[in-house]
């Protein structure tokens, strides 16, 4: 919260015995104080009416952020509710949800930007000097340091990672915005990282509140599906099949560059995975969720559902099933 700064005002006093008509500049300063206390209870009343009106707009914020994080199939039995919001002062909103589920309820505290475009859900202290507003260049140097210190503490990055900086860009809310390059051997990644306008809180991620909805909306259009054929046990998926047999057609699968595109909280997926027992890493699988658009650009309408040769193949497969949909044999 920032700090309210006063400035005392010195009054210059008045003595009535230079005064030569008292009674006159008696009531011009009667009246001049009656007026200064309507202006000034007007002012403040003001003041309260337009604070009362911006708590009311972050609430709206916080229940946005709410329902839309109760949107997410991911969690599908978690109820979302709002506990409260604190204005931060710096273009962004702390917010405090209740996660409730049968057996238990937890506090879970994520921000958003004042005006509800961005939505960040951890965020660090950046123990940066009070410097006031600072300015593209600063703020910049402060997301580098910061991206370096979080993402190697979490052994993202390593001593050969190069890390630099692209734009920097100042947000309505205040919040800046600033593209990190990490080079290291084999590889280039590009994020973007946040930071709020006093310089004391670094947001490793965030999100478009507009597209996070639109993202869940579009995954429940993927929707999960077994096909008649896959009607049995998973044991039945798999029988007459020795390790050796899986091994040997998981390492096809991916020579082939065959692409399994399912999702990590859907059980028809992790039936599909069970199949290839301690080869499951052999995959070549690809997590739909948060990637909805480009699932369906690659013709993907359900999950699971296998890639083979530009060819969409939905729902759970056996070895015997993925072996004639593929070039790849199986003996049994």
């Amino acid at each position: 919260m920032a700090d309210i700064k006063t400035s005392s005002l010195n009054f210059r006093k008045i003595s009535f015995s230079k005064i030569k008509n008292p009674k006159k500049y008696l009531t011009f300063f009667t009246v001049t104080t009656l007026l200064i206390i309507v202006f000034a209870s007007a002012y403040f009343f003001s003041q309260d009416t337009n604070k009362d009106i911006m708590s009311s707009d972050f609430n709206e914020v916080g229940e946005e952020v709410v329902r839309v994080l109760g949107m997410n199939p991911s969690a599908p039995h978690l109820e979302f509710s709002l506990d409260e919001v604190q204005h931060m002062g710096n273009g962004v909103l702390l917010i405090n949800i209740i996660l409730s589920s049968e057996s238990e309820s937890e506090l879970m505290t994520v921000f958003s930007t004042e005006d509800g475009e961005l939505f960040f859900p951890e965020a660090f202290e950046t123990q940066s000097e009070d410097v006031g507003a600072l300015n593209i260049e600063q703020a910049e140097e402060i997301n580098k340091d910061m991206f370096k210190e979080v993402f190697s503490e979490q052994g993202v990055l390593n001593n050969s990672t190069e890390v630099e900086t692209g734009e920097t860009t100042k947000k309505d809310s205040g919040v800046f915005e600033t593209e990190i390059v990490a080079k290291s051997e084999d590889t280039t990644d590009r994020l973007i990282v946040f930071l709020s306008e006093d310089g004391q809180l670094f947001f490793p991620e965030g999100n478009e509140i507009s597209l996070m909805e639109e993202e869940f909306r579009s995954f429940k259009e993927l929707e999960e599906v077994v096909s008649e054929d896959n009607e049995t046990n998973r044991d039945n998926l798999t029988s007459n099949f020795s390790e050796e047999d899986i091994e040997g057609l998981t390492d096809c699968l991916s020579e082939e560059n065959i692409v399994l595109y399912g999702n990590d909280h859907c059980p028809f997926t992790h039936t599909q995975l069970e199949v290839f027992g301690n080869y499951q890493s052999n995959i070549n699988y690809f997590e739909c969720l948060g990637n909805e658009s480009y699932c369906k650009d690659e013709g993907v309408e359900k999950i699971p559902s296998w890639k083979v040769n530009d060819k969409v193949y939905e729902g759970v497969k056996s070895l015997e099933q993925l072996s004639n949909i593929t070039s790849c044999s199986v003996t049994s």
